[in-house]
């Protein structure tokens, strides 16, 4: 096993565990009773919390993660699975260090990822 892999799964299974730490999601965001204050609610569930933001598109950000993050961790995971059918080592190493890289904070600006 390579470094670079080693360090991707080392990351997988840190992020696994604070999603399956968490409280069960959908999270949502809501206006709260206080003014200008937006709760992060996962109290459909039954050991669910609130956490209370004063700025909407942060509580959002913070609501829509506990979604996002655990397909995010799964797309990875499929994604590393696929890699074992690419035929260029070389190519794998690459793409193996640039995402361990990423994970790692090192890769911080990724320009425009949305085309």
């Amino acid at each position: 096993m390579t470094d670079a892999l080693s360090r991707i799964q080392a990351a997988l299974e840190r992020m696994s565990k604070l999603e399956k730490a968490a409280t069960e999601g959908p999270w949502e965001a809501k206006v709260g009773s206080y003014e200008k204050r937006f709760w992060i609610d996962g109290t459909e569930h039954s050991d669910g919390a609130c956490v209370a933001i004063f700025n909407r598109s942060e509580a959002d950000f913070i609501a829509a993660t506990r979604t996002d993050q655990p397909r995010l961790v799964k797309a990875l995971e499929i994604s590393l699975k696929a890699l074992n059918n690419v035929d260029s080592p070389d190519y794998e190493d690459h793409i193996l260090e640039m995402v361990a890289d990423i994970l790692d904070g090192k890769l911080e600006d990724l320009g425009d990822t949305s085309k």
